[in-house]
């Protein structure tokens, strides 16, 4: 399935608009026709890492761990002749079966998928590791409601990757919320810190034009082409199991003396769970932290070097009406959370994202965000 099929293409401006009529912008239908959409952007998204960021895709579970610039080139090649771009197995696969039919294993597995540099093996100096939050947002968005109504510029993680590669700077993008199958549509997060919440599906719906309703014709003809599979994916059953595989199996094997993290919403707490479970590995290479409206905690029970390194080396660009950077003080926890030992104090250091919506976070404080990572970066060099 293509953006085109839909009826939609992305502008010069990196904006959904109707092929049709390019002033017309994305027409709410109902749930399932956004999710499947949304899977296409997924798909378009994905794609643009791949050709215009030069990252290379592998995907997970792993034959074996990736620990040489080698392991990484045959985990692209293995994962290439699994999967063709459009998601679906390869049917040209080198390990297909003798009657021509898709190799047996691209069929009952299920895979997750990551995003790497090509020299995130060689690179020696920085990896700039990107998390994104809840929901069915995938590798590469940051929000799959502003990748549909605003831009990509704001909804993904294009403009990091191309900030870091300015710098020289290796990159991986994790897949955290991809734990079961490869097309999950039915997903519902009802956490308040949903990626996905998008004010089409709360307000009342305009009547479609003439150039929307050519877009909306052709949607009951496509419900069937989707796959809803929901095995659960090895070793990355959860986003904090994925989050561990990922440094177990890639990002410890990395050269790079340096390590930074930019975490938002739900990926704050996979932070949070690779420091705790992985703290005497992580920490000598991590340098910094930078949160986007990130949902972590840090508990009373939490060892002291990860709530040290918290307070000295993390920022959390939170959703504010205060201008970029701007402090922000702290906002009172529930009583249900001081009860299980967490603190009023805010365990790293609030900053505001310049906007009040907590799915802009990430793209409104990118300015801030890089500026403290290279303060990081040059403060360890010193």
């Amino acid at each position: 399935m293509t953006l085109r099929e839909f009826g939609y293409k992305y502008n010069e401006r990196g904006e959904l608009v109707m092929i049709n009529d390019e002033t017309q912008r994305f027409a709410f239908v109902n749930q399932r026709h956004y999710d499947m959409l949304g899977n296409v952007v997924v798909t378009h998204i994905q794609k643009l890492m791949r050709q215009d960021a030069g990252m290379h895709e592998v995907l997970l579970p792993l034959s074996a761990p990736i620990d040489s610039d080698a392991r990484l080139r045959e985990a692209v090649e293995e994962s290439a002749t699994i999967f063709k771009d459009d998601g679906k197995p390869n049917p040209k696969s080198d390990s297909d079966n003798d009657d021509g039919s898709d190799d047996e294993a691209a069929k009952q597995r299920e895979f997750s998928n990551v995003f790497a540099s090509p020299d995130l093996m060689t690179n020696k100096d920085t990896v700039l590791v990107l998390l994104q939050g809840s929901g069915a947002v995938r590798a590469g968005m940051w929000a799959r409601a502003l990748c549909i109504n605003n831009s990509l510029d704001l909804g993904t993680v294009l403009p990091y990757l191309k900030r870091a590669h300015a710098n020289k700077w290796a990159t991986i993008v994790l897949n955290p919320n991809l734990n079961a199958g490869t097309e999950v549509l039915d997903h519902h997060d009802d956490g308040k810190h949903d990626d996905d919440e998008d004010e089409y599906s709360k307000n009342p719906k305009p009547e479609p034009t003439k150039a929307q309703h050519l877009v909306l014709s052709g949607y009951a003809n496509m419900a069937h082409r989707f796959r809803t599979a929901q095995t659960r994916i090895p070793g990355n059953h959860s986003p904090s199991a994925h989050t561990l595989y990922v440094w177990d199996n890639i990002l410890r094997h990395t050269q790079a003396r340096n390590l930074m993290i930019v975490a938002h919403s739900a990926g704050g707490h996979c932070t949070m769970q690779l420091l705790r479970r992985r703290m005497d590995e992580v920490l000598p290479r991590l340098r910094c932290v930078a949160f986007t409206d990130s949902v972590h905690s840090a508990a009373s029970d939490d060892p002291k070097q990860v709530v040290t390194f918290l307070r000295n080396h993390c920022i959390n660009w939170v959703r504010s009406d205060l201008p970029v950077g701007a402090k922000v003080e702290p906002e009172p926890i529930p009583e249900s959370l001081r009860r299980l030992g967490y603190s009023n104090e805010a365990d790293c250091k609030l900053l505001s994202a310049g906007h009040h919506k907590h799915e802009f976070t990430s793209g409104t404080a990118i300015d801030s965000v890089f500026a403290f990572l290279q303060q990081k970066l040059d403060a360890k060099k010193q």
